[in-house]
């Protein structure tokens, strides 16, 4: 899989560039942030659902609002990733965040042919862990949507092109009962990013 993102008929022609977005971010970021490019139905749905979510335009919804009967026709195309903290004394670099699967469609575990549950994102995409890191982290830090296309190849399949929508939600209760105070102390840090995916071909 690489982390390009192209033009393809999930995502429109760039338009003018979202307001609110730092300097200095990658020509590939400020692309995945026009949400106005959007034009696969799935994601278009996904989008859609996550927005009337919001209780004001400008926060992120929280957790507690994610109600999977709302959306039967996405589960099955989903990842829900948690966003954890580095933990002290490891090998990782201190501030560096963590994704791990905490849910994913049978649909995505049928395609990956294994279960990605419990999966740490550098597990589930390795070599490409990076570059997925990357599009992960810009969802934390400009704590809105991304969305940005890929391509994925393995030894056992074919060429796809996929179209990737991450939703960020933040866990303010979680954040109430961690013994961990970097998320005790930051209840409205995006704690998920829902992911939802949408194949569009070889």
């Amino acid at each position: 899989m690489t982390g390009d993102v192209h033009k393809t008929a999930g995502l429109a022609a760039a338009g003018p560039q979202p307001d609110g977005l730092p300097p200095g971010l990658s020509d590939a970021l400020r692309r995945a942030a026009d949400l106005s490019r959007v034009s696969d139905p799935r994601l278009t749905r996904a989008l859609a659902w996550w927005q009337g979510l919001q209780e004001d335009s400008a926060l992120i919804p929280d957790r507690i609002r994610l109600d999977p009967t709302q959306i039967p026709d996405l589960l099955a195309w989903a990842i829900l990733w948690d966003v954890l903290p580095a933990a002290e004394g490891t090998a990782t670099a201190p501030g560096r965040l963590l994704y791990r699967c905490r849910l994913a469609g049978t649909m995505l575990n049928d395609f990956y042919g294994r279960e990605a549950r419990g999966q740490w994102l550098h597990e589930q995409y390795r070599d490409e862990s990076v570059a997925m890191q990357v599009e992960y982290d810009a969802v934390v830090r400009l704590r809105r949507p991304l969305c940005s296309e890929h391509r994925m190849s393995w030894a056992d399949k074919p060429f796809y092109r996929y179209l990737r929508l991450m939703l960020p939600f933040t866990h303010r209760a979680a954040a109430g009962r961690s013994d961990t105070p970097a998320l005790r102390n930051a209840p409205d840090r995006v704690a998920l990013i829902f992911s939802v995916i949408s194949f569009i071909g070889e």
